[in-house]
Formats: structure tokens, sequence, C-alpha cells
């Protein structure tokens, strides 16, 4: 598995599929999950006040939109409260992002880190224990796995994945490469 840590705006990095995270009791919607609402004339917000969508724990939803991303799927992971969040949901929601991504063949995919842009988050844990997370279910497998950070977390996102390969270093073979913008 590969690991890039992008800075670029997402338009610019134009992914297949992109992986979202939310939280049942996120309003309004933040980091990148937040930026594509917006982008898309707030059509998951709408989707959440209607019930379609929940953030419950463990929900996905796969959805392709129009508007400023028409080449790009969209996979929805439910994280529950945000009072909830502890390692091991981050861990089995990143193993269920990389899971699904597999089930729709895919070899690649963008992701933000659950939590982004919610204000105290712990970037370093949040990255480690998703990307500890995708290496469970990807294995050994070829994978690209982008994610999207802001800038101002990229040391702290890198900080959390190279935890995760030292910790893994037995079972996960893979590159970590931070992305120029």
């Amino acid at each position: 598995m590969e690991v890039h840590v992008e800075t670029r705006d997402i338009l610019e990095m134009d992914p297949e599929v992109l992986g979202l995270w939310f939280f049942s009791d996120e309003r309004p919607l933040k980091g990148l999950t937040g930026l594509v609402d917006w982008r898309l004339e707030a059509k998951l917000s709408h989707l959440i006040m209607s019930g379609f969508l929940s953030g419950d724990y463990g929900e996905k939803t796969l959805m392709r939109p129009a508007g400023e991303l028409p080449r790009t799927a969209l996979l929805f992971i439910g994280l529950g409260g945000l009072n909830e969040l502890i390692p091991e949901r981050v861990r089995k929601a990143g193993e269920l992002m990389a899971r699904t991504a597999v089930l729709l063949c895919r070899e690649s995919l963008c992701v933000s880190l659950p939590g982004s842009g919610i204000t105290g988050m712990n970037i370093v844990s949040s990255a480690e224990h998703m990307l500890a997370g995708f290496a469970q279910e990807i294995g050994e497998r070829r994978f690209l796995l982008k994610v999207h950070c802001a800038p101002e977390d990229v040391d702290e996102a890198v900080l959390g994945f190279q935890k995760t390969k030292v910790s893994m270093k037995t079972f996960l073979h893979t590159k970590i490469i931070q992305e120029k913008s």
C-alpha cells in the first residue's frame, strides 16, 4: 500500500472515489465533507435533513454527484456521535472504508482524516488508527490511499501514519509520501 498526503484542492486531485466521514451530530458538516457539501450546493446537508443519511456508526452510502465533482463517486461512512469517537471506532471505520473500496474493485481511494476540521480533534490518533484499519483490510493488495489534509495538519498526519507503520512493521509494507502542494 502506498499513502500520499495531499494538500491540493480536491478539484485538482479529481479522484475516482472520494471517501468522506461524518458524525451523526455534526452540524454544519466540517472539513473536506463540509467543503464537498458546499461545492454540491448543500446536497449532502439536504440528504441528512431528509433522513436519507444519518451519520450513525457504520452507515455507508455510495453516490455519484453532479455539479463540480461530476466524475467522482462519493462514499460516506458514518462515525456516530462526536462524543463516541474512540480509536477503536476510527480503526473499524478505516476497515469499512477500505473493504468497501475493495468490493467496488478499486485500487485507489482519496479520503480525509476522520474528524478533520473539527476543533480539538487529535489528528495524530485519527491518522494512526485510520491507517491501521486500512492496513488490516487491504493487507498485501496493491492500493493507493490519498489522504487530503489541511496544510496545518500534515505534520501530525504523517506522524500518525509513521506510528502505524512502526507498530505494524511485520504486517504493513507501505510507503508514506508527502506531496508538495
